[in-house]
């Protein structure tokens, strides 16, 4: 298979792992990343970066979504000490109502620490937080390692990286061997999949140096980003498909946020952000045939894009040997 031609549509977090796993695993291989937007354009640019499942997430098992979490973590893990935007940090994630829901199991079970927060530790929050966890997860700082992994790939003579929008997958049945889709929320025109939805997302960035713990209280977020750059968000709405900023989710989430840690009242803001996270019920990282084209999709991760991306890569790639092989025995 050192000949294949591969392509790979998207490069967000997902498309670019992705690229960087088929290079790895099928280095004489030629791979064209093909995109209609890059770096500060995605959707992964303008996420909070957080290591952190998100509860809608679902993979096709348990077993396997924790997989997914666990070879991400391992991902970011041997990148820590280089420079490219990934570093560790502490925060809480709180709860008025259940225990459940801010205690993730297969959180638990990935990161270094993941503990019961104490009463102590509770009440220094205002409000009725009647559960919580202190954990150690990292942050993934889009806007410097979308970068950093585009120029990596970009330093790959097998490697070629393209601006092209693709409209159909079947389009490209006469310039490539195997195509993996990668892209996110325009699977849904791509595959004419009605299950893909966006879920719009709305967040500001503020000054804020002092702040070095994240906090997740209900739909609020406050998230240290690096070099004093705390994000706060955040929406979560459905179905909505419209980037334009809108006042009144700006004026709630710095309510929302400023209550939490009052200190925010006075931050400034840098800049502000809305984009349309790519959910489906259950994330699609399967192989399929269309005529003489082999497709293996990696989509509709919602907002575990930059937790799980690295992990639903590796497996997607695992896939395209499976898909060689039983087309072989045809």
């Amino acid at each position: 298979m050192s000949n294949l031609r591969i392509g790979v549509l998207g490069a967000g977090i997902v498309g670019l792992t992705t690229a960087e796993e088929l290079t790895r695993q099928y280095p004489s291989a030629d791979v064209t990343i093909m995109a209609d937007k890059f770096n500060v354009e995605t959707t992964s640019d303008g996420a909070a970066g957080l290591f952190m499942l998100v509860s809608k997430f679902r993979g096709p098992t348990e077993e396997l979504t924790r997989k997914w979490v666990q070879d991400s973590y391992d991902y970011y893990m041997e990148l820590l000490h280089k420079d490219c935007g990934i570093f560790e940090i502490y925060g809480y994630s709180l709860s008025d109502s259940t225990r459940d829901a801010c205690w993730c199991p297969i959180m638990a079970s990935v990161l270094p620490l993941y503990r019961a927060a104490t009463h102590e530790e509770l009440i220094q929050f205002p409000g009725n937080w009647k559960h919580g966890n202190y954990s150690k997860a990292l942050i993934a700082r889009a806007r410097t390692f979308l970068p950093w992994t585009l120029k990596r790939l970009e330093c790959n003579p097998n490697v070629k990286i393209v601006r092209r929008l693709v409209n159909s997958l079947r389009d490209l049945e006469s310039e490539f061997d195997v195509i993996f889709n990668c892209s996110g929320l325009g699977a849904a025109r791509i595959c004419n999949d009605p299950f893909v939805i966006p879920i719009r997302g709305q967040v500001m960035k503020v000054e804020a140096p002092t702040v070095d713990e994240f906090c997740l209280a209900g739909r609020s977020y406050i998230i240290p980003s690096g070099h004093g750059v705390v994000t706060l968000g955040g929406t979560h709405q459905f179905g909505y498909d419209s980037t334009h900023i809108n006042a009144n989710d700006s004026a709630g989430i710095l309510a929302r946020c400023s209550a939490l840690l009052p200190e925010l009242k006075s931050s400034r803001v840098l800049w502000e952000w809305a984009g349309l996270r790519p959910y489906r019920h259950v994330t699609r990282v399967e192989a399929e045939t269309l005529g003489q084209l082999k497709v293996v999709h990696n989509y509709g991760h919602g907002g575990s894009g930059l937790t799980t991306g690295p992990g639903t890569s590796k497996y997607a790639v695992a896939q395209l040997k499976h898909i060689m092989l039983s087309n072989s025995k045809l």
